[in-house]
């Protein structure tokens, strides 16, 4: 989102919902299995560690040769230098499991996962009772092989409790997910990530690891391409066919981790977020190759991309001057614009999670041309805390749109959304611009308009509220953002 911070500063849950996607190693490495059931994951006082980490050149020198080779090679194709030699420490499934555990406890309380929780169900991404926690948590068991841990500056290899003998041979698949994870060392280490707004508002954040794994799994793919020998690459660099030919096994492998059984039992904005990294990101990264090579990569990460549309769309960010998000006004959170309420959210989905919502009530297809004249946004999410809907949210919904057309399209699908989530049939304020839903028998309460190229929804809220706080969001000010012009 490109809300203005202008007169207060936002409250936001983005710092939960984007936590385990910062922590979580790259899915590519699926072996080892995280044993911990998923009824313990909010379990807040099972912090227990397991003893120390041993060091990999401790239990295995020549693996750890081996390693240090890989990190050369890593280095050798992405054209930087690791400014250390970070260690590798060999743990359990367990402790990487507590690992996770207590980093998103350290910045996250049962409240904010609560109302995260709530959020995503108000839109419509699952229902009420979900346990978002314990499926983030869940949805990785298996997929933890190796991982850097910028924070410490060190790498993990994940091995079953006294198992300490490591095999000795390594495919040239996991030799490329090891140069996968060097990557992100080396992308620490040359200052790439100062940039990034890894911890900023929802969309933004996801755009930001977008560009981090991409960049990686294009490092590894780089890697398949001109591999020579075992830990051994040559010097050339590969041609952007030969790039796009393990791409397209990496993308096929991702979408095939969706049709799981522990993605599937779970709502698809789960996968899809976990796998939007990798996926998206290498689009971009495969785009910005092509375009100048490494260098061209590395220029991204000064001027980097700031919505999930720019990752879905590289041709609306590989410009001198990126089509960023429409600048929306700030409400007023101190403003008693709903009463016996308050703002806890204010943030943007982006056209990633917009075409999950949507695909959730309307056809694939039809979801992602809805999704795709994304041009801006901003929510405003209400606790109420008084009265007798204390403890509901409502949820005030403001979307900006490339085109009329555009407008109209998203327009029509969301009414078809808001048909299911509200339960009653909608009422025709005027064709095409205002839509209605209340009345007996109603799960939810929701108004949407149109106004040229932005639509407004109004969700959970009576006829006084909704026409209060309609009036409000409209007279937000919406501008064209401030170029920003890529550095060379």
């Amino acid at each position: 989102m490109a809300a203005s911070e202008g007169r207060r500063a936002r409250p936001s849950l983005s710092r939960f919902r984007t936590l385990t996607g910062r922590l979580l190693p790259t899915l590519l490495c699926a072996a080892a299995v995280l044993a911990q059931p998923a009824a313990r994951a909010n379990d807040r006082t099972d912090f227990e560690a397991d003893p120390e980490a041993r060091k990999l050149e401790e239990v295995d020198r020549q693996r750890a040769a081996k390693m240090k080779r890989l990190g050369e090679a890593a280095e050798k194709v992405r054209g930087l230098r690791l400014r250390s030699d970070p260690p590798w420490l060999i743990k359990s499934p367990r402790e990487v499991y507590h690992f996770m555990l207590r980093s998103i406890h350290a910045e996250a309380g049962p409240r904010e996962v609560a109302l995260a929780t709530q959020l995503y169900a108000t839109f419509g991404f699952w229902k009420p009772d979900f346990d978002l926690l314990a499926a983030q948590l869940e949805a990785t068991s298996g997929a933890v092989r190796a991982f850097y841990n910028g924070g410490e500056n060190d790498f993990t290899l994940v091995r079953e409790p006294g198992q300490t003998a490591v095999p000795r041979g390594m495919a040239a698949e996991e030799e490329a997910e090891v140069v996968h994870e060097y990557t992100h060392a080396l992308q620490a280490h040359n200052g790439l990530m100062d940039r990034l707004a890894m911890a900023g508002p929802n969309d933004r954040s996801q755009a930001a690891r977008a560009l981090a794994e991409g960049d990686a799994v294009l490092a590894m793919c780089a890697y398949l391409a001109g591999r020579t020998g075992e830990g051994e690459v040559s010097g050339a660099a590969p041609g952007a066919a030969e790039l796009g030919s393990y791409l397209g096994l990496i993308r096929m492998g991702m979408a095939s981790t969706l049709r799981t059984p522990e993605f599937r039992k779970h709502p698809p904005i789960v996968g899809a977020s976990l796998i939007f990294s990798y996926t998206g990101g290498s689009g971009l990264a495969e785009a910005a190759y092509k375009k100048g090579g490494w260098k061209e990569i590395d220029r991204c990460y000064r001027t980097p991309p700031i919505s999930t549309e720019q990752i879905i769309h590289p041709e609306k960010y590989l410009r001198p001057v990126p089509e960023d998000p429409v600048d929306i006004e700030m409400p007023d959170i101190h403003a008693e614009l709903l009463p016996g309420a308050q703002i806890v959210d204010v943030d943007a989905l982006g056209e990633m999670e917009i075409t999950v919502l949507l695909a959730g009530f309307v056809p694939a297809a039809e979801a992602r041309r809805s999704a795709a004249g994304w041009g801006g946004e901003m929510y405003a999410a209400f606790e109420r805390t008084a009265g007798p809907r204390k403890g509901e949210m409502a949820l005030v919904w403001l979307t900006s749109w490339d085109t009329e057309d555009d407008a109209k399209e998203f327009f029509g699908s969301y009414a078809k959304a808001l048909d299911g989530k509200c339960g009653v049939e909608r009422r025709v304020v005027k064709t095409g611009e205002l839509l209605d839903w209340r009345g007996a028998g109603a799960k939810a309460e929701a108004r949407l308009e149109r106004r040229g190229d932005a639509v407004l929804s109004v969700e959970r809220a009576d006829e006084a509220e909704t026409a209060k706080l309609a009036d409000y969001f409209w007279s937000l000010k919406r501008r064209a953002p401030e170029p920003r012009h890529r550095e060379p």
